[in-house]
């Protein structure tokens, strides 16, 4: 996953952040419930079919 979107999930509020020095700090937790989430591109495909 690239920096830029970590960076994009921090400021959405999706994952949990702590600035430690320099760098942000990510609880792995908090990216894997987030990631679990998200539909699966077959899902997504799906709701597309549907929704045309």
């Amino acid at each position: 996953m690239s920096p830029a979107t970590l960076d994009e999930f921090r400021r959405a509020g999706k994952v949990l952040s702590v600035r430690h020095g320099g760098r942000w700090m990510y609880s792995v937790r908090d990216l894997d419930s987030y990631i679990s989430g998200l539909e699966t591109y077959a899902e997504y495909t799906a709701r597309m079919k549907r929704a045309s």
